[in-house]
């Protein structure tokens, strides 16, 4: 990333910053095509050989002070840049494994028809899970179905910072895999034709917080739905500033589908049928 790309992107509202700002560009754009340290300039009255121009250097104190300019501005951009690209990524992960898991279900009922056909049930048994009837359409580089070793043992986090599940690797009525991308998954059964799943995108790494890192899904008859939608609505379910609630968080999987960004950790207001960015006015 060059200087004046840097630049773009910090808002200069103070009246110092905007100065600082002002010193850069003018620097850039007057000596961008010359060396750091030395440029050709005229002088009306020093010449080099009749030419009419010397050789004229930068003082160590002008680079120093140039060098200062940078790095202020460098460390009020980088931050937030660096978390731009990362929920980015998260954004990428969550919508790959959407249509891994998509895909991978409509396979499955192609083929073994129904889903109330498959023997699924609420009794928590190896087969009676619907993962385990969706394992052969999806590449899994580990299957621990109801056992442990497919999850971690340190608690799940909701939006807010409340613990949500203090061992979810040992919910024996989850099923659980970690798939060939490094995510990990677990399934629920909620009934003979339904269910919901949850996915970390970037696997055992932190933040293990729903809304951050864990989204969930919902599976229904003939298709997966993120929650956010009809299950948990975002406006109820996807607000880091409730610190009552534990269910923080099941609310937020819809809206990066949707609205591809996560916006809803850095500002208030948004809503579904409304805002939709922190830009947006």
């Amino acid at each position: 990333m060059n200087i004046l790309e840097l630049i773009s992107r910090v808002d200069f509202s103070l009246p110092l910053i905007t100065g600082l700002s002002r010193s850069i560009r003018s620097l850039v754009m007057t000596k961008k095509k010359t060396p750091l340290l030395t440029c050709l300039t005229p002088h009306p009255t020093l010449s080099h050989k009749g030419r009419g121009y010397e050789k004229v250097a930068f003082t160590l104190a002008e680079v120093l002070i140039t060098l200062g300019i940078i790095g202020v501005v460098a460390a009020m951009t980088l931050p937030a840049v660096i978390q731009h690209h990362k929920e980015k990524a998260i954004i990428t992960k969550l919508k790959k494994n959407y249509s891994t898991i998509q895909q991978a279900y409509l396979m499955a009922l192609n083929e073994k028809g129904p889903i109330d056909t498959w023997g699924i049930t609420t009794a928590h048994s190896e087969t009676s899970n619907i993962l385990y009837h969706l394992k052969d359409y999806l590449k899994i580089s580990k299957y621990c179905g109801l056992g442990s070793g497919c999850w971690y043992s340190t608690p799940m986090y909701a939006l807010n910072g409340r613990i949500f599940n203090s061992e979810p690797d040992d919910r024996g009525y989850y099923s659980k895999a970690i798939l060939a991308d490094g995510s990990m998954i677990m399934m629920y059964t909620s009934n003979e034709k339904s269910g919901f799943y949850r996915v970390d995108v970037n696997g055992k790494k932190p933040p293990n917080a729903i809304g951050k890192d864990i989204f969930t899904f919902e599976i229904k008859e003939n298709k997966v739905e993120p929650w956010g939608l009809e299950m948990y609505p975002f406006d109820d379910f996807c607000n880091p500033a409730d610190a009552g609630s534990a269910e923080q968080g099941r609310g937020c999987t819809a809206w990066l589908i949707v609205h591809e960004n996560m916006d809803y950790l850095h500002c208030i207001g948004l809503s579904w049928n409304g805002k939709h960015s922190c830009k947006q006015k």
